[in-house]
């Protein structure tokens, strides 16, 4: 049992461990979005979200390379590989105002989910672990290995007062 509770102990504490990694990267990520650029590239941060001055233009899609020394002929393009692939290179229109990312905000988001299956299974570990529980799981089991016992019993007897009755 002592060995057990060393376990989990153990696997909480990585937990706690990888958990707060993952706090500290996801804070220096939201001070640097949060940061004006100060290279002159377009870029300008959360503050105005552009990223280049045209809104949209149309970029021609590149064939891949074709090893023609490989195959004796040369594969055949499908006809969609002429299409144009919009590429998006502003985002003025975004309202930046409605944005709120504080770091309490993107921890809560980003650990929520992960944070309440850990302590869901940490407390059904626990929960299963517990002297009463178990006791009171063992008492089910035999309850239910007896009602089963007497159930064949019958079945059997039943069964040897039909065949010699005819």
């Amino acid at each position: 049992m002592t060995q057990v509770l060393v376990a989990v102990v153990a696997v909480l504490v990585l937990a706690v461990v990888a958990l707060a990694g993952l706090v500290i990267r996801l804070r220096t990520e939201v001070r640097q979005l949060g940061a004006p650029a100060e290279s002159g590239h377009g870029h300008r941060g959360l503050s105005g979200l552009s990223l280049r001055s045209s809104t949209a233009r149309r970029v021609p899609r590149q064939p891949l390379p074709s090893d023609s020394a490989a195959s004796p002929t040369p594969p055949t393009d499908p006809p969609e590989a002429d299409a144009q692939v919009a590429v998006i290179t502003r985002l003025d229109d975004v309202d930046t105002g409605s944005i709120n990312l504080t770091t309490a905000r993107i921890a809560s988001v980003t650990l929520g989910r992960p944070l309440i299956k850990t302590t869901a299974f940490a407390y059904g570990v626990r929960r299963a672990l517990d002297d009463e529980h178990r006791l009171r799981m063992t008492l089910a089991f035999r309850r239910e290995l007896r009602r089963q016992r007497k159930l064949r019993r019958r079945r059997g007897r039943t069964a040897a007062v039909q065949e010699a009755a005819p």
